[in-house]
């Protein structure tokens, strides 16, 4: 008498779909967990282009030269990041946040004395366009403020009249920025820094080194990225030509100074124009485009920027 097969197949049917049921089930609760928005904040602003709120120096080093006694300083700087937050896992897996992004800088400086200057930069981020991924879980706004900047700086040495220049900085950054939008601290954070550079009326080099210090720390954030105070570095040179147009290169790096993985260097070699009209109050223009180094958090594929700076005394050369 010949049996029939149906149970036997409809068993292994049924396992079948509640074993797909079961790897669905995991797979979306191990993508929740990735992506849980109570674990994978991000407290720390990746916006690391920031010209010297004293317009001094090249396009982010710092140079020694201060304002002057009661001179001002005014700019603003725009900077256009393809690709700014991209992570690779561990496993080799490329996560794309933010696709682009554009950033404003505004500056101003007072020279309080021929050696002492003060100045501060507001910057903001007008337009980011997110992986709409990420979007169904946070709440990042597509146009962010960033972080309040105050500088303050002392001359030792003046370029100038030695020949090389030594100073030095504290940079304070108020941390009252739009939270877990990768544009604050979330804290006041102080940055201090060795300025050198020495040069004539042909070029200019300049070297600076800094520590950037996170009193309260930082949580690991976005898939899980270690954090927290970091070693600054920014390096470049710039050559005169004729009818004061320069040309300049420049390199910028920042690392987490604990134990990390790539994920949490800095890194980007910049390139570059400016014009200055030596008029009765100096005006400068500058354009320029960079390239990413590494695939750290915070450093763009590319970058192109153009900004200007004003300023009513110049000592040094700039």
């Amino acid at each position: 008498m010949a049996t029939s097969n149906r149970p036997y197949f409809g068993r292994r049917a049924f396992t079948l779909w509640l074993s797909i049921f079961i790897l669905l089930v995991f797979s979306l609760s191990a993508q929740a967990q990735d992506l849980d928005p109570k674990k994978d904040v991000f407290n720390k602003n990746i916006h690391y282009f920031q010209p010297p709120s004293d317009g001094s120096g090249l396009l982010t080093t710092w140079g020694s030269e201060p304002i002057g006694h009661l001179g001002i300083h005014i700019g603003s700087f725009v900077d256009y990041a393809y690709r700014p937050m991209v992570y690779s896992d561990p496993q080799g897996v490329e996560h794309v946040v933010i696709y682009n992004q554009t950033g404003l800088n505004v500056l101003a400086g007072f020279g309080l004395w021929d050696a002492l200057n003060v100045s501060m930069s507001y910057a903001s981020t007008p337009s980011r366009s997110f992986n709409s991924r990420y979007l169904e879980i946070y709440e990042w706004k597509e146009n962010a403020v960033e972080d309040m900047r105050v500088a303050v700086k002392y001359m030792f040495a003046n370029r100038r009249i030695d020949g090389f220049g030594i100073a030095v900085m504290t940079e304070f950054a108020m941390g009252n920025g739009d939270a877990q939008n990768f544009v604050s601290d979330e804290q006041v954070t102080l940055a201090p820094r060795l300025i050198l550079d020495f040069g004539n009326e042909w070029f200019t080099y300049a070297f600076n080194v800094g520590y950037k210090i996170f009193p309260d720390g930082i949580e690991p954030g976005l898939f899980d990225i270690e954090s927290g105070d970091e070693l600054l570095i920014n390096t470049g040179l710039t050559f005169r030509m004729f009818w004061g147009l320069e040309i300049f290169g420049e390199y910028a790096a920042r690392a987490y100074t604990g134990e990390s993985d790539y994920s949490s260097i800095y890194s980007e070699l910049f390139g570059g124009l400016r014009s200055t009209w030596f008029l009765e109050n100096p005006f400068r223009l500058t354009v320029g485009a960079s390239s990413g180094l590494t695939d750290g958090v915070g450093t763009p594929i590319s970058r192109f920027y153009g900004g200007f700076n004003w300023q009513f005394r110049m000592l040094g050369w700039l």
